[in-house]
C-alpha cells in the first residue's frame, strides 16, 4: 500500500460571482444624448428605460461613438464616465483616468465603478480605503450598483467588517432598486451557508429570479443548481439549455461548466473533444477554471493531443490570474518532466505554494513526496497532517492515501479502525488508492475478518483504473503467498 500523488484533478464545477458595474445622472446635450443611447445604464436617473445592462453592451459599436463624443465635448462627466465604463468592461486600461476623474466630479456611475475596481485591483491600503468610501457615498445616494458593491464588501470583509447580515442588506437594497445580479448575490449567501445553514432552497428561488431577468451569472448559477440537483429536481436538459443561454452572453464560467458537463457526461454523451473546445472558449474569456482544465486536458492528451509545453504555459496563466489550483497542476508537470524539464525541487515549490494557498491536490502531492522523501527531506508527520487536512476536506485521492498512513503507522500510530474508516470512504468515492488500500486490509485481516474474494475485488477495480502497485498485491494474491510483514512504524 503506498499514498500516490495526484496526476490530474478532477475538473471544476465552478459557482458564478456575479460583478456588478454602475451608472450615473445626465444632462442631455446632442453628444451626451449619442452616447447616452450606446453606454448609459438603466439605474441612472432618466436612463430607466433605455439603458444597458452591462452584458447587453456592444462594446465594438458603442466605443467609437463614445470616444468621439469626448472629443466633441471633453469637459462631459457624464460622457466621461459612459465611456469609461464601456473601457472597464473591455478591459482597457484606458478607462481608470475617466473614471477618476468623473468620480472626483461626484458621479456615482464613476464612483461605483471605480470603487468596485479598487476592491478587486487596487495595490494599497490606501486604495481600499478610496474604494469603500467611493462604494459608501454611492450607496448612500440610492445607486443600486453601488449598493451591490459595498454589500459585497461586507461579504468579503473587504475594507470594512465582515458582516454577512450586513451584505445582504445592501444586497436586498440593490435588488428592491431594480439591480438584478443583487439575487446572483442573495442566493449565493445562502450556497455559502454565510447567513447560517446552507439552504439549497433558498438559493434556487434567487437563482430563478436572477435567471428570470437574463442575469448570465443567474443563468449559469441556477444550471449548476439543476444539474446537481441543490434545492431543485435534478434536471440535466434545462440545465444544458441555461449553461448555453449564459454562454451566448459570453459568459466565461458558463463555457467552462459546459465543458465539465461534457467531459463528465452529464444528460449528454461523454465527449472529451466537446469538453476541450469549452474549455478553451472559457480560457479565451479569461476564465481562470477554464484556463485551468484546459491545461489539465492538454497534461494528459484528454480531447486533444497531449502537450506539456502548452499545459505548462496556461498553468503560468492561471497562476498569475490568481488561480491557486493551477501550483498543483505546474508542479506535477515538473514532477513528471511533461513539457518542462523534470525538475523536483521546483515541484515542491510549487506545491507549498499551493498548500498556503489551502489548495486540497497540492496538499495531497507534498504529503507524498514528504512520506517517501522525493525531493524533500522525509518528513511522516507533516506527510500525516497535510494529508489529514486534504482528506478532512473531501479530496477523494487524500482520503485514500490516508489509509496508508494509518495501515503502515507512517507519521501517526498505526490504527486498523481509521484504516478501514478511510479505505472505505476512499473506494465508496471510486478512488483506486482506497481501493486497493482496502483490499490490502481485507487481504491481510488487519482490523476485519480475513476475506481473499473481497480482496481480490477490490484489487481488480484499482487495477481497472489503473494504480499500478496493486498489481503486485494481486499476484501474490493469486499465487496464494502470504501478504508480506507491516514495515516499522515511522
Amino acid at each position: 500500500m503506498r499514498p500516490i500523488f495526484w496526476l490530474c484533478s478532477t475538473s471544476l464545477l465552478a459557482l458564478s460571482m456575479a460583478f456588478a458595474i454602475a451608472p450615473p445622472v445626465l444632462g442631455a446635450t446632442a453628444t451626451e444624448q449619442a452616447c447616452a443611447a450606446v453606454a448609459a445604464s438603466p439605474f441612472e436617473t432618466g436612463q430607466e428605460k433605455t439603458g444597458i445592462l452591462r452584458w447587453e453592451l456592444d462594446l465594438k459599436t458603442a466605443i467609437p461613438i463614445c470616444q468621439r463624443a469626448l472629443d466633441a465635448d471633453p469637459q462631459s462627466t457624464a460622457i466621461q464616465a459612459w465611456l469609461g465604463r464601456l473601457l472597464f468592461q473591455s478591459g482597457a486600461d484606458a478607462a481608470r483616468p475617466l473614471l477618476e476623474t468623473a468620480a472626483a466630479a461626484d458621479n456615482v456611475l464613476a464612483m461605483a465603478i471605480l470603487g468596485a475596481d479598487l476592491v478587486e485591483h487596487g495595490s494599497s491600503e490606501a486604495d481600499l480605503a478610496k474604494a469603500i468610501g467611493l462604494l459608501k457615498g454611492a450607496a448612500k445616494r440610492g445607486f443600486a450598483p453601488a449598493q451591490l458593491e459595498y454589500g459585497h464588501a461586507f461579504e468579503t470583509g473587504t475594507g470594512v467588517p465582515q458582516d454577512a447580515a450586513m451584505a445582504l442588506a445592501f444586497y436586498q437594497k440593490a435588488d428592491v432598486g431594480g439591480d438584478p445580479e443583487a439575487a446572483v448575490r442573495i442566493g449565493l449567501l445562502y450556497v455559502y451557508g454565510n447567513l447560517g445553514e446552507v439552504d439549497a432552497d433558498q438559493s434556487t428561488v434567487w437563482f430563478e429570479k436572477a435567471a428570470a431577468a437574463g442575469v448570465p451569472a443567474g443563468l449559469s448559477n441556477l444550471a449548476y443548481n439543476l444539474q446537481e440537483g441543490f434545492g431543485v429536481e435534478q434536471d440535466f436538459a434545462r440545465a444544458i439549455e441555461l449553461f448555453e443561454a449564459a454562454a451566448a452572453l459570453d459568459y466565461s464560467s458558463a463555457y467552462n461548466n459546459l465543458g465539465y458537463t461534457y467531459e463528465n457526461g452529464l444528460g449528454v454523451e461523454k465527449d472529451d473533444a466537446r469538453a476541450t473546445e469549452y474549455y478553451r472558449l472559457a480560457a479565451d474569456l479569461g476564465d481562470q477554471n477554464g484556463i485551468v482544465n484546459l491545461g489539465r486536458n492538454y497534461a494528459v492528451g484528454r480531447g486533444v493531443a497531449q502537450d506539456g509545453v502548452a499545459a505548462a504555459k496556461l498553468f503560468e496563466q492561471a497562476i498569475a490570474l490568481g488561480a491557486t489550483d493551477a501550483y498543483a497542476e505546474l508542479g506535477i508537470l515538473y514532477e513528471l518532466g511533461n513539457g518542462v524539464g523534470q525538475d523536483q525541487a521546483r515541484a515542491i515549490e510549487l506545491y507549498e505554494s499551493g498548500v498556503l494557498a489551502g489548495d486540497s491536490v497540492a496538499m495531497t502531492n507534498l504529503g507524498h513526496d514528504l512520506a517517501l522523501g522525493n525531493g524533500i527531506a522525509k518528513d511522516t508527520k507533516r506527510a500525516f497532517e497535510l494529508t489529514l487536512k486534504a482528506a478532512e476536506s473531501g479530496f477523494a485521492q487524500a482520503i485514500g492515501n490516508l489509509a496508508y498512513h494509518y495501515i503502515d503507522g507512517v507519521g501517526v500510530k498505526r490504527d486498523p479502525a481509521q484504516a478501514l474508516y478511510w479505505a472505505q470512504k476512499g473506494a465508496d468515492l471510486g478512488n483506486a488508492t482506497g481501493q486497493g488500500n482496502l483490499g490490502e486490509i481485507y487481504e491481510r485481516g488487519f482490523g476485519v475478518p480475513k476475506d481473499l474474494v473481497e480482496a481480490r475485488r477490490l484489487y481488480v477495480l484499482a487495477i481497472a483504473q489503473g494504480e499500478k502497485w496493486v498489481e503486485q498485491n494481486l499476484a501474490r494474491l493469486d499465487a496464494g503467498q502470504p501478504p508480506p510483514p507491516l514495515p516499522p512504524q515511522s
